[in-house]
């Protein structure tokens, strides 16, 4: 609650947004149509969209100059999906845009999340956002791989799962 945080694009993060909904006192900084959409009706969620062009196959925003428009802006947790995950080439993505936003929040925020649903381990998209030992917390609908389960516990690398968090409650 009162924290600010990021939604990036992606339908893994609509989902996310679904999950806060009923959540109080929330804040969220978002270009994704859907988590605005998802968020923006409840009276105890504040929700600000970024600017710029519509990219429709997408259902986000980019902004024409986004240092400009995230300028003097920290967030305490940005949660991002990605495209593809594989131990050796990292997280990828398809769309070159979403690598400058990811960029650009991952330096201004202060915890990290990789939302990844089960379906991109083992699998390379078109670029390289980053490596999967960066500073981050990886949360995804079912256990990973065991190879990825044994990569981020030797990196100290926190795994939530559904099975986790169920465990938690």
């Amino acid at each position: 609650d009162l924290e600010w945080i990021f939604l990036g694009p992606g339908t893994t993060t609509y989902y996310i947004a679904k999950a806060l909904a009923h959540r109080s006192s929330i804040h969220v900084l978002t270009n994704n149509l859907l988590v605005a959409n998802a968020l923006g009706g409840s009276p105890s969620c504040e929700v600000r969209l970024l600017g710029g062009n519509i990219h429709s196959e997408g259902l986000y925003t980019q902004p024409a100059n986004l240092n400009a428009e995230l300028k003097g802006v920290y967030l305490s947790k940005a949660f991002f999906s990605v495209d593809g995950v594989d131990i050796n080439s990292g997280y990828t993505l398809s769309d070159l845009n979403v690598l400058d936003l990811f960029k650009t929040i991952y330096a201004n925020c202060g915890r990290m999340f990789m939302a990844i649903d089960s379906s991109k381990f083992n699998r390379r998209a078109f670029m390289k956002l980053d490596n999967l030992d960066m500073q981050h917390s990886v949360i995804t609908n079912d256990d990973p791989p065991e190879n990825f389960l044994a990569f981020y516990q030797s990196r100290g690398v926190k795994v939530y799962t559904k099975s986790t968090i169920e465990k938690a409650q």
